[in-house]
């Protein structure tokens, strides 16, 4: 009867471990959401969405980034003036990163392992929940749409335009030289 009594806990325990095993196993993983704002071409977010895959892969499967290329598409450059009013941060410079209620500005790896992290072990709300529920208090018509990072371009057309007024006064100068030269 003890024999019988000590078989019939061992697999009772036996039983018990197996289903808690299963269930922890079997539970849902909360999804965390990555909002990305990048610019195609841009190094900073090619490193950081590199360094995302790589904690996706490696320590947090349940991260889902939600890019958007704001350099070219002027319906995510308007999205990301709206963002950047919702959650109160400048819009001029990408990479920008939105996970739960927190912003990443730049390439800041260490800051996005700690969201996540922090975000895998208490459920962080989404960025896009937050942004619907914050926009409905804010009048987010009027907001500056002017595409991330361009005073790179700004600067260029500059120098071009002066190297061309330079080029011109040149050759003005040469021709007028060259005239006054036959004349004498």
């Amino acid at each position: 009867m003890n024999k019988k009594l000590k078989y019939s806990l061992f697999f009772l325990l036996l039983g018990f471990l197996a289903v808690t095993f299963t269930l922890v196993n079997a539970a849902p993983t909360k999804e965390i959401e990555v909002v990305m704002f990048v610019g195609e071409g841009c190094p900073h977010c090619a490193k950081l969405k590199e360094a995302f895959s790589s904690l996706q892969q490696s320590d947090f499967p349940q991260a889902r980034l939600i890019e958007y290329e704001v350099y070219h598409n002027t319906d995510n450059q308007l999205l990301f003036a709206q963002y950047g009013k919702v959650f109160g941060v400048r819009t001029d410079g990408v990479p920008i990163t939105f996970i739960g209620n927190e912003v990443i500005d730049g390439e800041n790896v260490e800051a996005l392992r700690d969201e996540l992290k922090k975000c895998s072990q208490v459920p962080c709300p989404t960025p896009t929940q937050l942004f619907e529920e914050k926009k409905k208090d804010l009048d987010l018509t009027e907001v500056n749409t002017t595409p991330a990072n361009q005073d790179n371009y700004t600067a260029i057309g500059w120098v071009v335009i002066i190297m061309i007024v330079l080029i011109i006064f040149v050759v003005v100068i040469t021709q007028m030289k060259g005239k006054s030269n036959k004349q004498k």
